[in-house]
């Protein structure tokens, strides 16, 4: 079943979703007469959800959509051009269906659809899924062998085993804690490893979130710009640290006359080349930097590095602490700016280095468009200009790199002496205290002129009465396995520095890398496509082998225009083995898995409007949109798909390829340049629909503006762009 709505004039929603009714309990409104419209906002404030009602009107209107009633609510409806849908009864749209594959392009789907779809379309006579699904375990099966070969090229062991191991023996020695240990309840909640023993997928993620969580509770603290392998030992230190709340309670022992054993806990933390030096009152504060307390009896003081003061009086103390967390704060936001500037500067994705690589390799190609033109000298003037500019700005940008890492160096310097000072402070801080509230057990070793921390940690040891040592064995095994685990935590943390020493000192890191991510990939899209989920595999039989035909040559023809590279055209289908293994090949030879980030966006584009070009008939409508539009695409690449664009909104009315094109995006710069490129010639209309906010109880809140270009001068256009995306 289908409808006969070809274009969208109005959509009325009520109680669809976030899409609440008014306060008056009238639907929200939406005029779409245009033909295209931008939709425009932030992240959840229901520009998808629009994209998604339409989605269920114009292709799957006799499916039962009631899941997506508003919380709250008992009914609800889409109204499009005043023929009303009722939400009713139990279900929601598959999105994986072909009616909205060929309709819309949702960004949740985009892995699939540039990754899967197309890489393995097949002769449509049978439906030969369960022989490509076999045939694709296979692969994978090849694939895990070939990664198990790379890593013993690339690494001297083999550390995925390795951490597995270890991971292992955390959980088992977590589930032999009691349940009411402390350290248990964290460990529990951020596990390493899921039921069949192999690492979760998000375990870095656990012991960033360890670091913070262990180390609290042993009152330590990060060093700033921690790799990997300084997380696990700084958790592990952490762990050989923690003083087990049982022990306070041995602690608090009612004996008046009884140790309080957080001293000799305390002692053990110190360097074991520490020593304490009796001082007059009237020692002056200089004294050399050995690592020393120094006490007056009975008022016991303290000097560690320079830094005096007195029990009784802590201000001086606490506040050199003070000074260094402010101080390690401030390195902390240090070390972020940086890491930040560092993203902008030089890393993949839309930075600055990778920006002008890709324009300086599509420069060349941009001034074919003016071949055999008056105007060709004037472009090829102004190219070198920019060729100029850009080898300018990238040496600029090359040189503000290199001092971003000379900087994050010394951060990462500076606050590993930070930390280490702090922890020595804290630990310094805890004896002196320890030592004042037993200073009268104590008064034979403060009496002498100078004694060793292994001479004061033996005393005490001898002044622990035996009903404490007796209570300590009842604790004495938890304090065992959480030992074990801080043991084992900095085993892994050295695990790592192996690894970051193999990988330094690997030959063709590079080109080791580019295989592993080939590897990947790869077998990322074997396990797609052997889920039930497959987008591809349920195409096939679907499309008639006439319409195969078209589809092949219209890709081809919509790649060419999107300046897709020439040496990869045109693309053809060919059957790779002996069996029934069909996909795209580009030209050259090379493999859709070997097309970068933005190729594959541009197939999965092409894909979309190919598919809703051929199966006019079936759809039944002429609508197609594209959601979050501009992340899937750079700058370079925004201005091609924008022509492919305009020519189906803008087209003519008798033109089979006219459609109504909805977009959605969030990004604010590119949006602008996207409205930019978009904006209507005469005789033709477009609208931006703003986002706002959003909230539970109002829905969302939007403005609708149309875009008039004959109403617009030159001069004035860039101020008319940005009212229309300005927010009151």
């Amino acid at each position: 079943m289908r409808n006969n709505i070809e274009f969208i004039n109005k959509i009325e929603l009520k109680n669809y979703k976030g899409y609440r009714q008014t306060e008056n309990g009238e639907p929200r409104v939406f005029d779409l007469n245009a033909d295209l419209i931008l939709i425009t906002g932030k992240n959840g404030v229901g520009k998808t959800t629009l994209l998604e009602a339409l989605d269920w009107v114009l292709n799957h209107p006799e499916t039962n959509n009631g899941d997506s009633i508003t919380s709250g609510e008992k009914n609800g409806f889409i109204r499009i051009n005043g023929e009303e849908f009722p939400v009713i009864g139990k279900g929601s749209v598959d999105r994986q269906n072909l009616n909205t594959v060929s309709s819309f392009f949702y960004q949740e789907n985009v892995k699939a659809l540039a990754c899967n779809e197309v890489i393995q379309l097949l002769e449509p006579q049978s439906n030969p899924s369960v022989e490509i699904k076999q045939g694709l375990k296979e692969i994978q099966q090849d694939l895990n062998h070939w990664q198990n070969q790379l890593n013993t090229l690339k690494y001297k062991k083999d550390y995925k085993k390795a951490r597995k191991i270890l991971a292992g023996k955390i959980s088992e020695v977590v589930d032999q804690l009691p349940k009411e240990s402390e350290i248990k309840l964290r460990l529990k909640e951020r596990t390493f490893i899921i039921s069949n023993g192999n690492l979760s997928s998000g375990w870095v993620s656990q012991v960033n979130n360890l670091v913070k969580s262990i180390g609290e509770i042993s009152n330590r603290v990060e060093p700033v710009g921690a790799k990997l392998a300084e997380k696990f030992i700084h958790i592990g230190t952490s762990l050989l640290e923690y003083k087990n709340p049982k022990q306070e309670n041995l602690d608090r022992d009612e004996k008046p006359v009884q140790l309080n054993q957080n001293l000799l806990k305390h002692l053990q933390l110190l360097p074991i080349n520490f020593s304490f030096i009796k001082q007059s009152k009237t020692d002056s504060e200089t004294f050399d930097k050995s690592l020393c307390l120094k006490y007056i009896t009975p008022t016991v003081s303290a000097m560690l590095n320079g830094h005096l003061t007195s029990i009784d009086n802590v201000n001086a103390y606490s506040s050199r602490i003070k000074n260094l967390e402010k101080e390690q704060e401030k390195l902390r936001k240090d070390y972020r700016n940086s890491s930040e500037q560092k993203v902008i500067i030089s890393d993949e994705n839309l930075s600055v280095i990778d920006w002008i690589e890709s324009f300086k390799g599509n420069i060349d190609k941009w001034l074919h468009a003016w071949d055999n033109h008056l105007d060709k000298e004037n472009v090829s003037s102004i190219q070198q200009k920019l060729k100029t500019e850009l080898n300018e700005l990238m040496i600029l940008s090359v040189k503000r790199n290199e001092e971003i890492k000379i900087e994050l160096l010394y951060i990462e310097s500076k606050g590993k002496e930070v930390s280490g000072e702090l922890n020595l402070l804290v630990r310094a801080f805890n004896v002196l205290r320890d030592i004042e509230e037993n200073a009268q057990q104590l008064l034979p070793m403060l009496e002498k002129d100078y004694f060793s921390l292994s001479e004061l940690q033996k005393f005490v040891e001898n002044l622990l009465t035996k009903s404490q040592v007796k209570d300590a064995k009842e604790v004495s095994n938890e304090i065992g396995l959480i030992e074990e685990l801080g043991y084992t935590f900095q085993q892994w943390g050295e695990l790592e520095k192996e690894k970051e020493y193999d990988e330094k000192n690997a030959t063709d890191l590079d080109k080791l890398d580019v295989v592993e991510s080939m590897i990947s990939s790869a077998n990322v899209i074997c396990k797609s496509e052997i889920s039930s989920k497959s987008q591809f595999l349920s195409l096939i039989g679907t499309i008639p082998k006439v319409e195969l035909e078209l589809l092949v040559a219209n890709m081809n023809q919509l790649l060419a225009s999107f300046h897709f590279p020439d040496d990869f055209l045109p693309i053809t289908l060919e059957n790779n083995g002996r069996g029934v293994n069909w996909g795209f090949k580009t030209n050259s030879g090379v493999k859709f898995d070997d097309l970068s980030t933005g190729q594959k966006s541009q197939l999965a584009i092409c894909w979309t409007i190919n598919l809703n070009l051929v199966l006019t008939k079936r759809l039944g409508h002429k609508v197609i949109g594209f959601d979050d539009f501009t992340t899937s695409l750079d700058m370079n690449q925004m201005i091609p798909a924008s022509v492919l664009l305009r020519k189906l909104a803008y087209a003519n009315e008798d033109d089979t390829a006219k459609r109504q094109v909805i977009i959605t995006s969030h990004h604010e710069d590119l949006t602008n340049r996207l409205l930019d490129f978009l904006l209507p010639p005469d005789g033709k209309t477009m609208k931006v629909i703003q986002f706002e906010d959003w909230s539970v109880s109002n829905g969302p809140s939007y403005k609708c503006y149309d875009v008039e270009m004959n109403k617009l001068n030159q001069d004035g256009l860039e101020d008319a762009i940005k009212d229309v995306m300005s927010i009151d």
